[in-house]
């Protein structure tokens, strides 16, 4: 039981490692983006959309995002 649970949490890390170095390798950025860009976003296989979790502009503006 104890080597499954240090496989499974060693995957994990590789795969946080993983997404930390194709985030830096890729040229990622994080930046807010106003409503008026959420019609123009550049294409992407992943988009990252944060949220203050009660902020209901923060939800219509995620539904936006992932509709467009």
């Amino acid at each position: 039981m104890r080597l499954t649970r240090l496989i499974w949490a060693a995957a994990g890390g590789l795969a946080a490692v993983c997404f930390a170095v194709s985030i830096a390798v890729s040229g990622a950025v994080a930046e807010e983006i106003g409503p008026a860009g959420l019609s123009d976003l550049p294409a992407a296989d992943v988009v990252i959309l944060g949220e203050i979790h009660d902020n209901p502009v923060h939800h219509r503006n995620q539904a936006r995002a992932v509709a467009a």
